[in-house]
């Protein structure tokens, strides 16, 4: 025993430990196993020295396979959510944002929610701090997508003008061929629209945060489910579920 015997209320238990007597003794018996000499108390129970090794010894083999298991979940999900951005990074403008095949956002959810890294209390921010990550990398390609449908329109142009030029050049027949016709021919500048959002289809609030309920998922993923694959709440509900 670390310490000596020190008699309280009861003169027969320590004061420190409320162990009797014998166990601060030589002849104090080990919890563990048969073996009779000084012993330690280790997580409430008496140990002679080598049941002490062992338990310390299987004790920071424990810690260190939990801290493993923890490393590898955060490594297998920061990788998985790479992998998500990856995808994200090739999305092109489509006329339905909704049937653009990236990982859906309840897979994303997910993973957060099974991180056990993050406290419960910062797994809401994880999340929005992600899908707003996911969003940004969606106007960045809008914006290059539409800088590269100005470029196309200038070169088109600048083709245009110089086979108008050309045009009084060629006989009339090769003109038709060509359908070059209208020698004083310029093209329309063309206006390059931001996307539209789609239109979302009105659902009804009590069933959409019926089956959310149902899924365990906020009511909008029901409802984003529900508009990019034409389904109804309950088979939107039953496919996360499934």
């Amino acid at each position: 025993m670390n310490h000596s015997f020190a008699p309280g209320i009861d003169p027969l238990l320590c004061n420190k430990c409320k162990r009797p007597t014998l166990d601060h003794s030589d002849e104090a018996i080990c919890e563990c196993c048969p073996n009779v000499g000084p012993c330690e108390v280790y997580m409430t129970m008496l140990m002679c020295p080598s049941c002490l090794d062992k338990q310390k010894e299987l004790q920071a083999k424990s810690e260190s396979e939990a801290e493993t298991r923890v490393l590898s979940q955060r490594e297998n999900i920061d990788a998985r959510i790479k992998e998500i951005g990856t995808i994200d990074s090739a999305v092109q403008v489509k006329s339905d944002i909704f049937n653009a095949e990236t990982v859906a956002i309840v897979e994303i959810k997910k993973l957060v929610d099974s991180d056990d890294s993050i406290s419960a209390e910062d797994k809401n921010f994880k999340l929005a701090s992600l899908l707003t990550d996911r969003i940004n990398g969606f106007k960045r390609a809008i914006t290059e997508l539409n800088l590269e449908v100005i470029d196309k329109v200038n070169a088109q142009r600048a083709i245009q003008v110089y086979l108008n030029e050309m045009s009084n050049k060629l006989r009339v027949e090769e003109r038709e061929k060509l359908k070059l016709q209208d020698i004083n021919y310029q093209p329309a500048p063309q206006k390059v629209s931001k996307p539209r959002t789609p239109k979302v289809p009105k659902f009804d609030k009590a069933e959409l945060l019926k089956w959310a309920q149902f899924a365990n998922v906020p009511p909008s993923i029901i409802q984003m489910i529900c508009v990019s694959k034409g389904v109804s709440p309950e088979i939107a509900a039953n496919q996360l579920k499934g």
